[in-house]
């Protein structure tokens, strides 16, 4: 089983560097599975709606994981 997992993603510069890479890099490496830690993705004060939607509008995308970040 192949795993791609994008860790980490911060603020503005990381979102779009995700969105514009992220259909490549999956063609590329043919994932079975692909895990996305957001919880950064609002420069580090949790994941916010606005952003959610924009990561749950890639497709391919099969879990979110989080860690202390989500409670902020």
């Amino acid at each position: 089983m192949k795993v791609l997992i994008f860790w980490d993603i911060y603020g503005r510069i990381g979102r779009n560097a995700f969105k514009k890479h992220f259909l490549s890099l999956k063609e590329q490496h043919k994932p079975d599975f692909v895990i996305v830690n957001p919880e950064n993705i609002s420069s580090g004060r949790g994941p916010i709606e606005k952003h959610m939607k924009e990561l749950d509008s890639l497709p391919g995308i099969d879990v979110y994981t989080s860690w202390n970040h989500i409670f902020d």
